[in-house]
């Protein structure tokens, strides 16, 4: 619409000059018009693509919901058949509460014979998704090692510190433990003060796991130096200002 303006304005100072004729005057107002004509067109065609676009996005996330939830009401009523069938292609084209189920299914038994395997590979794409139960289980699944699969500290470390990171209360404690024990990470009595002290602060909903994290910070408190404990205290003031994004 701009460029049918800027060529409006121009075609009237060329109807104005003196040294163009009647033929040509008209030749250029239809030049202008057809010109002006042209870009109307192409700014209502590229709004209509968009629209339809938007209205295409629109209609594929409410289907999905949908199955979603027609999968979910299946699950309740113990029909894992149906559930697998409306969210194994949803969780295959991303829908992390679809691969996280999936894998709860898969490590259960549920609908499926148990494979930890298939469960682990649901865990990990929802995990990479952000999904913090993901990571937390799949941090206990890599510490605590069951029917085959490999202990590795590393990896438990790995997604014990997303879902620490996310603020999940559980993961935030195991976290503090691999630093306390050494287990797959330096010792590092400090840190796991830290992790141990965030565990505290997001344990609202869960009793038990406050509690833990208190017998556990005892423990700590017992075996640091007093330089030690106020530093330890400094760095638990920022990881809890930060959101435990900077612990």
């Amino acid at each position: 619409m701009h460029f049918g303006f800027f060529f409006v304005k121009l075609g009237s100072r060329v109807f104005h000059a003196k040294e163009y004729n009647q033929e040509s005057k008209s030749l250029v107002l239809l030049m202008i018009r057809t010109i002006s004509f042209f870009f109307l067109f192409l700014a209502f065609t590229v709004l209509s693509v968009g629209k339809s676009q938007s209205q295409d996005a629109n209609t594929s996330y409410t289907n999905d919901q949908v199955n979603f939830n027609f999968g979910l009401k299946a699950y309740k009523k113990r029909d894992y058949q149906t559930a697998l069938k409306e969210w194994m292609p949803l969780a295959s084209k991303g829908n992390v509460l679809a691969q996280y189920n999936l894998a709860m299914m898969h490590r259960l038994g549920l609908g499926v014979p148990k494979d930890l395997t298939e469960a682990v590979k649901w865990y990990q794409l929802a995990a990479a998704n952000g999904d913090v139960r993901s990571q937390y289980t799949l941090g206990t699944l890599y510490q605590f090692p069951k029917h085959g699969l490999i202990s590795d500290y590393k990896k438990a470390i790995s997604f014990y510190r997303s879902a620490a990171k996310q603020g999940h209360s559980n993961a935030q404690r195991n976290l503090g433990i691999m630093y306390w024990k050494g287990l797959g990470i330096t010792k590092n009595l400090i840190s796991a003060y830290v992790w141990t002290n965030m565990a505290i602060l997001t344990a609202t909903g869960s009793y038990k796991n406050s509690e833990l994290a208190m017998d556990n910070l005892m423990a700590l408190k017992e075996l640091m130096s007093p330089s030690d404990l106020d530093k330890a205290n400094k760095l638990a003031e920022k990881c809890a200002s930060l959101d435990f994004k900077g612990c």
